[in-house]
């Protein structure tokens, strides 16, 4: 686990102590409560290339949850527009903003808070006799992003997590590489699980979010221009 735990710790989380013990306590609940959901999205920011920057999600998702209980797409119309049925039973559905307009994401950002928050989640479906169901929803977000949060972050919020991943091995194939190797030899799966079931989540509040630089400047980002302008006034 050692090498996997260095590179969520340095690497995801950019040595955030707090955060590496947030995003394996949240993978944990999504192991052992998959009855309850997590109201909480996380968002990771990276400038990292190609496989590199979601090993370790696709980890998470295809071998420790499976195909069948997670979706990843890059259409925000898929999971929040008509006929959303491919996300029904899922756990996790991670969401890829790289290549998305800033008003696709404005246009559905109440839709996903909504969605994130919910325990319900109305399903349509396409080419069937039933045209809408409600059913329970379990479903967990992830958002994957080459830019600052896509969201609209307020000043009270408590469902945003933001990590800010590190450019520690930008480009460094060699470590990607061997970091796959190790994640794709035959006990990872059964180490990696059992850690997540064994980790104590009785006192852990998933709404207890720490602040980090990425979502301060994310809010100060979005604010109206006068107030910006009060702020960096007040700062310099």
């Amino acid at each position: 686990m050692e090498p996997i735990h260095w590179y969520i710790r340095n690497v995801i989380c950019d040595g955030n102590e707090k955060l590496n013990d947030y995003i394996w306590n949240w993978w944990s609940y999504l192991i052992q409560f998959p009855e309850e959901k997590l109201k909480t999205i996380l968002v990771l920011k990276s400038i990292l290339q190609r496989y590199d920057k979601n090993i370790i999600i696709n980890f998470i998702s295809n071998k420790v949850l499976g195909s069948v209980f997670y979706y990843a797409t890059s259409d925000l119309g898929k999971i929040l527009g008509k006929f959303n049925s491919i996300i029904k039973g899922r756990k996790l559905v991670v969401i890829n903003e790289t290549g998305m307009a800033s008003g696709e994401w404005h246009k559905f950002n109440d839709h996903l808070k909504s969605l994130i928050s919910e325990n319900k989640i109305n399903i349509e479906y396409k080419g069937v006799g039933v045209d809408t169901t409600d059913v329970k929803d379990y479903i967990a977000y992830m958002v994957t992003s080459n830019h600052n949060v896509p969201l609209k972050v307020e000043m009270s919020d408590g469902r945003i997590v933001c990590f800010d991943i590190s450019a520690w091995y930008r480009g460094n194939r060699p470590y990607f590489k061997n970091l796959e190797k190790i994640l794709n030899h035959p006990d990872a799966l059964e180490i990696v699980m059992s850690y997540l079931l064994s980790r104590d989540l009785s006192n852990w509040d998933p709404e207890d979010i720490s602040s980090t630089k990425m979502k301060t400047e994310t809010i100060c980002d979005q604010l109206p221009n006068p107030m910006r302008f009060i702020i960096q006034h007040i700062s310099s």
